[in-house]
């Protein structure tokens, strides 16, 4: 047995990096258990289907805030599964910046989904 857990951005004081939330419950299945194709429990099955869920939500609206998906699936699955399901969609999480400083809200899109904005590159040092 073991924790699962997922890494997720964060920021600190202007500064992007990353945190690491630790899921209540303790993994009780094996490596080859969770990376088989077939679910073969209640959990996987569920993660399968919150995958299938955000990819066809995905597919559906394109790009949208984080905040958008988790609340349109909340009824259904937990942030964290949701999360985990995301990452193994291969899912890109983007950081939207506010001009003049600050941050802006987290997107997610599917590999070769286009943003509906331009990326803007880290204010030059005075």
């Amino acid at each position: 047995n073991g924790l699962s857990y997922t890494v997720e951005p964060a920021t600190t004081s202007d500064i992007e990096t990353a945190r690491i939330n630790w899921d209540a419950e303790p993994v009780t299945q094996t490596l080859d258990e969770l990376v088989s194709t077939e679910p073969t429990n209640e959990k996987a099955k569920k993660l399968l289907n919150c995958q299938q869920e955000i990819e066809s939500y995905l597919k559906g609206h394109g790009p949208v805030k984080r905040s958008q998906l988790t609340d349109a699936l909340c009824e259904r699955y937990e942030v964290n599964l949701m999360t985990r399901a995301f990452t193994a969609l291969n899912g890109k999480k983007t950081k939207q910046g506010v001009p003049g400083g600050g941050s802006g809200p987290w997107w997610w899109s599917l590999p070769g989904q286009d943003l509906p904005f331009k990326k803007q590159a880290p204010p030059a040092p005075e």
